[in-house]
C-alpha cells in the first residue's frame, strides 16, 4: 500500500533564470528531488512525505529553510519516523511540470470518495441499488475506467444530501443494454459509438434514465445544472448551492456563476 502526505510550505514558479542552487542539495536529511526520481522516493514507498515546493530566490521559502532543516534533522536523525523530508526546486526549469502536476494530482486525490464503484450493468447490487426506497436521487456514470474522477467525486459531496452516485464500469459497449430489476428490463441510453464517460439521471418511478445531451463531462455547473431542472434537487455545497452564495463574500474576487453556466 502506498500513502503520501504533500505539504506545499512554499509554491513558487518564475521567469527568473534557472540554474540556482538548491537549498538542500547538500543536506543529508532532505531528499531533492526531480521529475525523474520523485515517485520513487515519494509515491512508490509505505513512507508518508513531506514535500515543499520552493524557489531560492523567494523571500518565504528563505524564511522556512532552516526550519524544515531542523524539521528534517530532527525527523531522521532523532525520531527515526517512517516520514521522508523532500523538496523540489521549482527555479529548475524541468521540475516546473513536476511541481505543478504533484500539487494538483495530490489535491484531488485527497477529495472524499461518496461515489459507490459498480463493476458492470448487469450487476445485481446495481440494479437494486437504483430502485431502493431511500429518498435519494440516483445519478449514473458509465466510464470506461475503474477509477473514480475527481469531478464525480465532487459531484457527489456537493448533492450529498439528495442525490446518490454511482460509477459503472463499461468494458465493452452495446447497443442499448438493459437492466434486469423485477419484472421491469430498465433500457441504458448508450450506443456501441459513444464516448465515455456517460451521465445518466435515473427517473425510478418511470423506470428510465435521462442521459445528459453534452458529449463530455467537464462542466460541473453544466452538471449541476442538469441535474437540478431533471430531478427538482438542489446542491448542499459547490457554486450554486445557498451555502456558496452565504460564504462568496469571503473570496477576494467575486465569481460571476452566469458567465460559466
Amino acid at each position: 500500500m502506498k500513502f503520501s502526505i504533500l505539504t506545499s510550505l512554499s509554491i513558487a514558479v518564475s521567469s527568473v533564470a534557472a540554474g540556482s542552487a538548491g537549498f538542500y542539495a547538500k543536506d543529508a536529511n532532505v531528499y531533492e528531488l526531480t521529475p525523474k526520481n520523485f515517485d520513487k522516493v515519494v509515491l512508490d514507498t509505505n513512507y508518508t512525505s513531506i514535500v515543499e515546493f520552493y524557489a531560492p530566490w523567494c523571500g518565504y521559502c528563505k524564511q522556512i529553510k532552516s526550519v524544515y532543516q531542523k524539521l528534517a534533522k530532527y525527523i531522521q536523525d532523532d525520531a527515526k519516523y517512517a516520514v521522508n523530508v523532500v523538496s523540489v526546486n521549482c527555479d529548475e526549469d524541468s521540475n516546473k511540470p513536476s511541481a505543478r502536476n504533484t500539487v494538483c494530482k495530490f489535491v484531488s486525490s485527497r477529495i472524499k470518495n461518496y461515489v459507490k464503484k459498480f463493476h458492470n450493468l448487469s450487476s445485481k447490487s446495481f440494479a437494486e441499488w437504483l430502485n431502493v426506497d431511500d429518498g435519494l436521487e440516483k445519478i449514473v456514470v458509465l466510464s470506461g475506467s475503474d477509477t473514480v474522477s475527481a469531478l464525480l467525486r465532487s459531484l457527489a459531496i456537493d448533492f450529498l444530501d439528495t442525490l446518490s452516485v454511482a460509477s459503472v464500469s463499461v468494458k465493452t459497449k452495446s447497443h442499448k443494454p438493459t437492466i434486469t430489476y423485477g419484472d421491469h428490463e430498465i433500457e441504458v441510453p448508450l450506443e456501441e459509438s459513444d464516448s465515455l464517460p456517460v451521465l445518466l439521471v435515473y427517473k425510478k418511478d418511470e423506470k428510465r434514465f435521462v442521459r445528459y445531451p453534452a458529449k463530455k463531462l467537464r462542466h460541473m455547473n453544466k452538471i449541476q445544472k442538469f441535474i437540478m431542472e431533471t430531478t427538482g434537487v438542489v446542491p448542499s455545497e459547490g457554486s450554486l448551492s445557498k451555502k456558496e452564495k452565504k460564504l462568496r463574500k469571503f473570496r477576494g474576487v467575486s465569481r460571476n456563476i452566469k458567465d460559466e453556466l
